[in-house]
């Protein structure tokens, strides 16, 4: 049996990629609607006690 889910059933389900470290790697996800990320493409692992931090710095 062959199943296919609408194009958008990776942004709609809140689906997150992990591990993204190439940006081939993010191009094909993007193509299959996927809109979360996190892997080394974005940044290198964040110690938990460093995260607010980290997160000060995409505050407008």
């Amino acid at each position: 049996m062959n199943v296919h889910s609408p194009a958008n059933a990776p942004a709609r389900a809140g689906i997150v990629a992990e591990g993204v470290e190439t940006l081939g790697q993010y191009d094909f996800l993007k193509s299959h609607h996927c809109d979360k990320f996190q892997g080394y493409l974005f940044s290198k692992a964040v110690p938990a006690d460093a995260l607010s931090d980290f997160g000060a710095g995409f505050a407008s």
